[in-house]
């Protein structure tokens, strides 16, 4: 007989939330199919169910199932930069994270927010005076602070967290990309002295003065236009290398940003639209000669890449790596991420799960189409560890408890933890392939070459 005990596999988890963009959140209801304007008593308002109670319900019920998890949120509360939104959407976050239906309600320090562009009032209290200026996100801290969401990322000291699963765990650094909203302004093509406009007038004789309805409404936007310029300031590379340069290997290093650390597939053709030193940042997480995992928001899709960094001396066929993993915007859904690891405490790869909005429900599923992206390089096998891969292999499609009683009987035995740390390393390394969810017990779960 085996007995079966806990997970040997330990694994960390992050729910990434994507820009709330709160002007339009809040109002988010699922699609109605409605080609009648004249529908009575707004029907179609009511029966569009409304988009944040399916989020919060789902997000409550993967933080039960996730104890510890961290809350990783990408930035763009707001569309407008302006502070009631910026309120409302805090807000929602910080009631969602103390539902009375939380088992236990997420620490503080396990709950990090990172600006966006749109956090930032170009127009208000918040104006660009330089990149090293960080005091005029003080105003958005104390919000977080005042509603107890967690930790607003300023300034990269303020923002590191060791979460420990075991004797391993995640390093996780929040930083502030969005130090150069508002540092530069460009007048638009034209104006408000657009030749439509003068067209449109002329036609109807002149008797509407339409330059001065622009300026009344829009005295900025109407003649400027406001540039994000994002960037990872070099000070913060400094210190992230710092950090993370004596880091155990046994804990993977994180990184969250609201800017991508890639150009985004949707081309761009508006200066100062990516981040820019993009190219300067993964230079220097190259030189960690360890794999990083890049958490990001703003670009509205739902991407996960891969940066290889290859060495020359590198013999094994897996090479340090760059996971960089977008959310959407949180009116569609949410991600969880999960870094895997095995018995002795190594990451074996990064899994992310795709939790969105089903059409025309009030609800929130997991998407069958998850991504797996591995860490692991191919081990080394003992004896009897290859006799439990060369049994795998004769049968082609095999059970975890048969692979348990197969290794129980192998001199000397193999128990059960093992077992399971080694069936998950040849999966993560290629070998074999998992034929369950990632939730399946291990005795219950069907592997396949």
């Amino acid at each position: 007989m085996v007995t079966m005990g806990v997970s040997a596999v330990s694994e960390q988890v992050i729910l990434q939330l994507g820009d709330l963009h709160f002007t339009g959140f809040k109002d988010a209801t699922t699609n109605v199919d409605n080609h009648d304007r004249s529908t009575p008593g707004r029907l179609d308002s009511t029966l569009g169910l409304p988009i944040p109670t399916a989020i919060r319900r789902a997000l409550v019920e993967q933080i039960n199932k996730s104890p510890g998890a961290m809350i990783a949120i990408c930035g763009d509360i707001t569309t407008q930069g302006n502070r009631e939104d910026f309120i409302g959407g805090v807000d929602f976050l910080a009631d969602t994270l103390a539902d009375p239906l939380l088992a236990v309600r997420p620490h503080e320090d396990h709950v990090h927010l990172v600006p966006g562009n749109h956090d930032v009032s170009f127009k208000g209290d918040q104006p660009f005076t330089s990149f090293e200026d960080i005091s005029r996100f003080d105003v958005l801290a104390d919000i977080c602070r005042t509603a107890g969401l967690g930790i607003l990322a300023t300034s990269l000291r303020h923002t590191t967290i060791t979460l420990p699963r075991g004797d391993a765990g995640l390093s996780v650094l929040s930083v502030n990309t969005s130090r150069g909203a508002g540092a530069t302004r460009r007048d638009l093509p034209g104006g408000s002295d657009d030749a439509l406009l003068d067209a449109l007038v002329a036609e109807i004789g002149g008797s509407v003065d339409i330059h001065g309805i622009l300026k009344k409404h829009a005295p900025e936007s109407s003649a400027a236009e406001v540039l994000d310029v994002p960037l990872l300031h070099p000070e913060e590379l400094h210190q992230i290398a710092g950090h993370w340069s004596t880091l155990s290997t046994r804990y993977m290093p994180v990184l969250l940003a609201h800017h991508g650390l890639l150009p985004q597939h949707t081309p761009r053709l508006n200066p100062y639209t990516e981040m820019a030193n993009a190219g300067q940042a993964r230079k220097e997480l190259t030189k960690l000669n360890r794999s990083v995992l890049y958490l990001h928001g703003h670009i509205h899709e739902h991407v996960v890449e891969v940066v290889d960094f290859p060495r020359a001396a590198d013999v094994m066929p897996m090479h340090s790596r760059a996971i960089i993993v977008a959310a959407p915007e949180l009116k569609v859904g949410f991600n969880k991420v999960s870094v895997v690891f095995d018995a002795k405490g190594s990451p074996l790869g990064v899994r992310v799960e795709k939790f969105r909005i089903n059409p025309g429900e009030q609800t929130v599923s997991r998407e069958p189409d998850l991504i797996e992206v591995s860490l692991a390089r191919r081990p080394s096998l003992t004896a009897n560890q290859r006799k439990v891969l060369e049994f795998a292999v004769a049968r082609g499609s095999v059970m975890g408890i048969e692979l348990a009683e197969h290794a129980a009987g192998l001199t000397p035995p193999l128990d059960r933890p093992g077992v399971e740390s080694l069936v998950e390393t040849l999966c993560w390394s290629g070998l074999l392939r998992r034929n369950s969810p990632p939730s399946t017990p291990f005795e219950d779960t069907g592997y396949l070459l």
